[in-house]
This record gives C-alpha cells, sequence and structure tokens, in this order.
C-alpha cells in the first residue's frame, strides 16, 4: 500500500515525515472502512439445502444475461461469464412457496399420527385436521385451481407446479 500511495509526482514541496504521515493517516482510514464493512452486524440467514447443487445446466439458457462485450477471439483463456439475471425479492410470494412446501411434508407423514395439529392453508384460508384430510384438500380442485392462479413465470420462468417439483427433489 506504500507504493500505491506515492503523492508527489516531482519534487518534493512536502518533508518526508510529513509524507509518511499522511500515508499513515490514510491507511488507517482505508482501515477503518474496512473494518466497517466487515464488523457491520447483519441478520442471520437460515441455510437451504438444494440438491443437485453441483450439477451442470440446472438453468433455462433464457435466464441468462449475455457480456456487454462479446470477444470474437479465440485466443481467450477465459471467455466472459453469463450470469443470471437476478430477481426483486417478493417475500409474499416466497413465504406462500415455503408454506405450499410445508404443507406437502406434513402430507407425507404417518397418517395413523394423531399428535399433528389442525393444519392452516394459507392459500385457501382453510383449516384441516388431519393428515388424511391434508392430502385429500391438496389434491382438491380448490387448492389446485388457486395454486394455479399465482403466476410466477415472470419471476421464475416457469410455472408454479413445475418449480414446487424442482425445490422437492
Amino acid at each position: 500500500m506504500n507504493v500505491a500511495m506515492n503523492f508527489s509526482n516531482g519534487p518534493s514541496d512536502i518533508d518526508e515525515e510529513a509524507q509518511n504521515e499522511l500515508t499513515i493517516k490514510c491507511q488507517n482510514q482505508i482501515k477503518d472502512a474496512f473494518k466497517e464493512v466487515i464488523y457491520t452486524p447483519r441478520k442471520t440467514q437460515e441455510p437451504i439445502s438444494i440438491n443437485n447443487f453441483d450439477k451442470w445446466n440446472r438453468y433455462d439458457g433464457t435466464l441468462f444475461l449475455e457480456p456487454a462485450r462479446e470477444t470474437l477471439r479465440k485466443s481467450n483463456i477465459y471467455r466472459l461469464h453469463k450470469a443470471l439475471e437476478l430477481n426483486k425479492e417478493d417475500d409474499k410470494l416466497e413465504e406462500t412457496i415455503k408454506h405450499l412446501l410445508e404443507l406437502e411434508i406434513l402430507a407425507h407423514e404417518n397418517p395413523s399420527e394423531t399428535s399433528i395439529k389442525p393444519v392452516y392453508c394459507k392459500l385457501c384460508l382453510t383449516e384441516v385436521r388431519g393428515i388424511i384430510n391434508l392430502r385429500a384438500h391438496l389434491c382438491s380442485e380448490e387448492h389446485t385451481t388457486k395454486q394455479r392462479m399465482i403466476d410466477t413465470t415472470a419471476e421464475f420462468g416457469e410455472d408454479l407446479q413445475s418449480l414446487l417439483t424442482k425445490l422437492r427433489l
């Protein structure tokens, strides 16, 4: 950092002592700025387990952004990478998807288990008692119709049902 912080180009009107002091002051300001960024308290995030995370070609090619400068030279060792286009956070949609996945996990529990509390379907605004009734509700016309009405194609590039299928894997 000392080499990059050479403030004078020609003959110096500032003595070397003042130059060194200015350099140290700048270094401390940079160090403090880095510390502020690094040690800023952040909200903890729940880890999300993703199956097939190590598999290639998991995303549709149309979801990738093209590089701004595409080169045609063949001598490039590393070509420009394509990145996924990021969507704005939609907490309501994410909560709905999470809730639907939780309902499906509950539906796969042992039906003879009697300690299961009544479950509330936030999508249909109904309370369901028992795993067998929950399974029937998830397959009902009312629930599947409301599930089809949720439009996820604009944000995720596919309908909710295929999205849930991928998330279940």
